[in-house]
């Protein structure tokens, strides 16, 4: 009778099948996201990114003038990626060309980590499956433009402002202050920072239409919910 009673015990402690299942199932999303965002093809403009960052490593400065090029040698030149230029140019002095497919996919993966759970982690289970799913076939679409230069960082600060945005939305507002450290870092990043732009745009349109509906609907409830007077 004991030794029925330890095997029960021990086996209400063990993980069941469906357990089992979800974690095989949330394993295999994630070692596909890193399969996919190991694939190496380099970008055109990847070597010359690789260059300019290499060289702002190596002088300290930035160059204002076009030193590269045969036809506009000499003519002014601003620079506006220079924070993503210097992550390339620093990864391929570390590790050469593993460097750089290593921090490819440590933005990727750091992107769908951080996509993932903001759109999943407070759903059940048998609802959040369908959600590690689609994260599947979006991170497949998702890895063929996700090659090594510049337009990557934008993908990682468009998630890390959907953050900062739900939290501010669930009246965190201290988090407000990370947005304009977020887009300074940002706009020396990539070009894709307008992106950003607009999407305060739409949050901020989306929470005034909301807050809009739910005043109207207050009014409504209260005008029913006054009793008239028949004096």
């Amino acid at each position: 009778m004991d030794v029925a009673n330890s095997s029960a015990a021990s086996g209400s402690r063990a993980p069941g099948l469906p357990a089992i299942l979800k974690w095989l199932f949330c394993i295999w999303v994630l070692s596909l996201a890193a399969y996919q965002f190991s694939e190496n093809t380099a970008d055109p403009d990847l070597w010359g990114h690789t260059l300019f960052g290499q060289e702002m490593l190596k002088s300290g400065t930035l160059e204002k003038s076009e030193p590269y090029s045969w036809t506009a040698a000499g003519h002014p030149w601003i620079n506006h990626e220079i924070v993503s230029e210097v992550a390339l140019g620093a990864a391929h002095n570390w590790l050469g060309g593993g460097g750089i497919l290593l921090l490819k996919m440590f933005v990727g993966m750091l992107t769908f980590v951080l996509a993932l759970r903001l759109g999943a982690h407070k759903l059940p289970w048998p609802t959040q499956a369908f959600a590690w799913g689609f994260g599947a076939l979006a991170v497949v679409e998702l890895s063929f433009g996700f090659s090594p230069r510049p337009q990557i960082f934008t993908a990682l600060a468009l998630v890390c402002e959907l953050w900062i945005l739900k939290k501010i939305h669930d009246r965190s507002f201290a988090w407000a202050i990370l947005l304009p450290i977020l887009f300074a870092v940002w706009i020396n990043t990539h070009g894709g920072v307008l992106a950003g732009v607009g999407l305060i745009g739409v949050a901020a349109g989306a929470t005034t239409l909301q807050f809009l509906i739910s005043k109207s609907r207050s009014n409504v409830a209260n005008f029913f919910e006054t009793p008239v007077s028949t004096k």
